[in-house]
């Protein structure tokens, strides 16, 4: 089906709201995180780079309508005045609770959206991105399996985006198994009927309901789970016919290690 430009911006415009309403709970996530920061040091360096990640969400979602004037005095002074006035020692831990999937969500559309839209030239943009949400995440005790998918999708994305030139020719892209589009529907089928997928399908549920949005139908948020796991299963199927781009953890006191690939997400746990 072809669409004009103004149909698909008409189109389109419900999901941009949505982003927005995202973006600002987003945004004031990652002021009491930098709050946080500030309680332990004032100083701290993660400050600035927080505060200009702020700007370039209210920036790029057009949060601050073009007027540089509302951009900082809805965001960038709000930003200024929290981290300035936060008691020395300070958890926060109340208020962040009400934006932990908020703020994770928001910064994996984000680093989304760079994939699609801007490509290669932001790779180490979205990779940064991914950090991030891994940072805030442990910092804020904050687990969960659609959290770990998010991260494990930008990964995965962030590495399609290398440039052909960087390739190493030992090491080609990998090929499609003929058999893989059979397997992957194997381990779909496996996955719907698991305790795993209905937990997923609750946390996803879960994610739009602290994020303000509205929440999908069951049978939406089932799509969205397969979906989201599909995508993983064919990296990790990838990796397995072409050979896993393995990182060594070890334990020497322990006798334990691990392997985790850096394309795909993978985990090898071994001991000796």
């Amino acid at each position: 089906m072809q669409y004009t430009l103004s149909e698909l911006m008409e189109k389109m415009a419900p999901q941009y709201e949505k982003d927005k309403i995202l973006i600002r709970g987003c945004v004031a996530g990652l002021t009491l995180y930098a709050a946080q920061h500030a309680a332990k040091d004032p100083y701290s360096p993660k400050l600035a780079e927080l505060r200009s990640l702020v700007e370039q969400l209210a920036c790029y979602w057009g949060l601050e309508g073009g007027d540089a004037v509302k951009l900082q005095n809805e965001f960038l002074q709000p930003f200024d005045n929290v981290i300035g006035l936060v008691p020395s020692g300070a958890s926060l831990e109340d208020e962040i609770g009400k934006y932990r999937a908020t703020t994770v969500r928001g910064l994996y559309r984000y680093g989304m959206e760079m994939v699609f839209c801007q490509g290669a030239d932001c790779r180490d943009d979205i990779l940064a991105t991914r950090d991030l949400i891994n940072e805030i995440a442990c910092a804020w005790d904050f687990e969960s399996t659609t959290l770990d998918n998010m991260t494990r999708e930008l990964e995965i994305e962030a590495r399609k985006l290398k440039p052909a030139s960087d390739h190493d020719p030992n090491n080609p892209a990998p090929r499609t198994d003929k058999g893989m589009d059979a397997q992957i529907e194997s381990e779909l089928t496996r996955y719907a009927a698991s305790e795993e997928f209905a937990l997923d399908v609750s946390a996803l549920g879960n994610d739009y309901y602290c994020q303000g949005l509205p929440i999908p139908d069951e049978a939406a948020l089932k799509a969205e789970a397969l979906a989201d796991y599909r995508k993983i299963t064919r990296s990790r199927l990838e990796c397995e016919a072409n050979g896993h781009q393995f990182i060594e953890h070890a334990d020497g006191e322990n006798g334990c290690g691990t392997l985790d690939c850096t394309h795909c997400g993978f985990t090898y746990n071994y001991q000796w």
